[in-house]
């Protein structure tokens, strides 16, 4: 998994194996932040950082000062700990590539650069070429570490979640994985915030274990009325429930924008026709086909049978023509809340 590049590099910061430049970039923030906290955590301690860190924006820095600061030898420390923020803003940085090359042992120099990294650009060209000599250890062996944080696919994001339980000692329940994964979505962030919030609460525990009651209790998800269990009734064509659903859920848009569900709906009925196409009856050849764990895979059976395969297609249609309508093109149907209820009834009859 992608992550696992992560899991290198934090392992060996923790060793206090450190690099002399990190090169931190992607759409991803969550992962390039973490990095640049252990950096903190991990580089100097407690009185060193007076003297020794320096925290820099790269739309207020300039290359000669950047050099020279990194140049700069560290006070009653092994190292000097630089930290260049919003690197993507950094003017002339090939004016670093002799730095890039011959970088100062001492120093240890990171760049946050919250955007794809184009390797046919000036900056491009550098980190490549530096990554090019790399080791594949992550750390001083290396003169440049370069991470590239992508955002993680949704069979990625569950891999990550039971990585950091499994790091905590911590268990899990298939429902309560499931609900998280379908109620967070691929957040990084929000989903490491709302797990901090289960940790402290599991932290006294003999046997600590997340159930589906633990998530509803202290991840501000409501018990009844969510997207996840609008999805789930629709799937069972369970019509009366479904629409008392969707409109508990319409009385917060902020929460759950119609939007935001009609694209989630339209993913859903999508894997559904992927599906039927490669005649999926059993879980097992569910979650090979979509790559998901098989106990994720039941919802989509009992889905299977409720909608033959023209049903699915109209369905999608629907979905595209409400996603439209949310979009103002073409739209006769009224306000949000009646598009969607209008949506809900044509998939359900």
């Amino acid at each position: 998994m992608r992550f696992k590049a992560f899991q290198v590099i934090e392992q060996n910061i923790r060793q206090k194996k450190f690099a002399p430049i990190y090169f931190l970039c992607g759409e991803e923030p969550y992962f390039i932040e973490r990095i640049a906290q252990l950096l903190e955590e991990y580089v100097l301690e407690g009185v060193e950082k007076s003297f020794n860190l320096d925290i820099l924006y790269g739309s207020e820095i300039n290359i000669k000062d950047l050099l020279a600061l990194v140049r700069t030898y560290p006070t009653m420390a092994p190292y000097r700990l630089v930290i260049v923020k919003e690197a993507h803003n950094l003017k002339d940085f090939d004016k670093l590539g002799t730095y890039f090359d011959a970088p100062v042992p001492t120093t240890v120099l990171a760049f946050l650069y919250y955007k794809k990294l184009e390797s046919t650009s000036k900056i491009g060209k550098i980190v490549s070429q530096a990554g090019k000599k790399n080791t594949g250890q992550g750390n001083s062996k290396e003169k440049v570490v370069v991470f590239e944080s992508n955002p993680l696919y949704e069979n990625e994001v569950e891999d990550w979640i039971e990585m950091l339980l499994q790091e905590k000692g911590i268990r899990i329940t298939e429902e309560a994985l499931a609900l998280l994964l379908k109620s967070l979505g691929t957040n990084l962030q929000l989903i490491d915030s709302e797990l901090n919030k289960l940790f402290i609460h599991l932290r006294q525990s003999p046997n600590p274990e997340i159930t589906k009651e633990m998530v509803y209790d202290y991840i501000d998800i409501d018990r009844q009325f969510n997207v996840f269990e609008l999805i789930n009734l629709i799937g069972e064509r369970r019509s009366a429930e479904a629409h008392e659903v969707l409109n508990a859920i319409l009385r917060n848009p902020k929460e759950n924008p119609p939007i935001m569900i009609v694209s989630q709906l339209f993913q859903y009925f999508s894997r559904l026709a992927i599906l039927k196409q490669n005649r999926c009856e059993t879980d097992k050849a569910i979650s090979e086909v979509l790559k998901i764990k098989p106990y994720f895979a039941s919802q989509y059976r009992r889905a299977l049978v409720s909608y033959p395969y023209h049903r699915i297609q109209e369905n999608l249609h629907y979905l595209m023509e409400a996603d439209l309508a949310l979009k103002g093109v073409n739209s006769d149907l009224g306000d949000d809340k009646h598009i969607m209820k209008v949506l809900v009834y044509k998939m359900l009859n």
